[in-house]
């Protein structure tokens, strides 16, 4: 191909319309530093055709203003190869509106320094579209500014692996709408970490579907002043498998409102140590409907404290 015979300075004067013309083999044998000599609109008008043909290497000597002249259309023809051989700061000097087009794969290729080096404004281009090839590494990569940056429909499209990834202080500095926007799925894949990190504010509003994704395990890990401020809407829905995991502890946390709320399913998942360790006073806050969904085991564990603290109307 006779490009491959011109000089830098020829090929810096070649027109956009005889760029575009290129086909891949055209391009192929170029090396990078005449490549780097390229003008932001001389890379703006190369097909797509040419720009997947390039190897890594040759896309090596961009500078930040060819990065940005590259189009959503030219970004996405790029290879996972391609893109992940770009260094950190041509990744640093993508557009928002770059970012927004690449797709999950490539996103995948991008390496922890690059991520950490994103701006928040760059974080929350990543929609639902890229987040899922980030993997719980990349995610723990991400600072606590990056990570509250990112939009709730982005977060809500992260998988069970990819919320693990995210710290006790992540989960602190996510806004309501963000905190409601996780899944069931990524509440059960939370770390200890960041189970036990969950704030007043996010327990008050917390939802029972939320609450009943956790495991025993992740249950258990909760803080009597966590269960505190859990609202009795939500504990209206727990449900009898997240019941029978509250440790007497923790059950005795809960106020009498709290206690008052709990529904059939709940009552019958409590175990009988659980309901033994109730004091008198809190286990009079059970309705006649409460008191009467008992199942007999759980009658049997109750001491003459329990039973005296019932009124007439129980």
């Amino acid at each position: 191909h006779q490009i491959q015979l011109l000089g830098n300075d020829q090929l810096a004067a070649l027109s956009t319309s005889a760029l575009h013309g290129l086909d891949g083999t055209a391009v192929l044998g170029l090396r990078a530093d005449p490549l780097a000599a390229f003008s932001p609109a001389q890379w703006q008008a190369m097909s797509t055709q040419a720009l997947h043909a390039l190897k890594p290497t040759q896309l090596s000597g961009l500078d930040a203003e060819q990065v940005q002249a590259l189009s959503t259309t030219q970004l996405a023809a790029l290879t996972t190869a391609q893109f992940a051989a770009l260094h950190v700061e041509q990744i640093g000097a993508l557009l928002p509106t770059q970012l927004a087009g690449l797709s999950s794969a490539q996103v995948g290729t991008l390496s922890r320094d690059a991520l950490a080096a994103f701006s928040p404004e760059q974080i929350a281009a990543l929609g639902p579209r890229q987040v899922p090839g980030l993997t719980s590494g990349q995610i723990a990569s991400l600072s606590v500014d990056a990570v509250a940056a990112l939009s709730t429909a982005a977060l809500h499209a992260l998988g069970t692996a990819q919320a693990a990834g995210l710290s006790a202080a992540d989960m602190q500095a996510l806004s309501q709408g963000q905190f409601q926007a996780l899944t069931s799925a990524q509440f059960h894949g939370l770390n200890d970490g960041a189970v036990q990190a969950l704030t007043h504010n996010e327990m008050s509003y917390l939802s029972a579907s939320q609450l009943n994704a956790l495991s025993a395990h992740q249950l258990q890990l909760l803080q009597a002043e966590q269960l505190g401020a859990l609202s009795t809407a939500t504990l209206a829905g727990l449900g009898s498998a997240a019941a029978a995991a509250l440790t007497p502890a923790q059950l005795a946390a809960l106020d009498v409102e709290q206690l008052h709320s709990l529904g059939t399913p709940a009552l019958h998942g409590l175990t009988t140590a659980a309901l033994a360790a109730l004091s008198p006073s809190s286990f009079a806050a059970f309705s006649a409907t409460q008191v009467a969904a008992l199942s007999p085991a759980q009658w049997q564990a109750l001491n003459a404290g329990h039973i005296q603290s019932l009124g007439s109307a129980q």
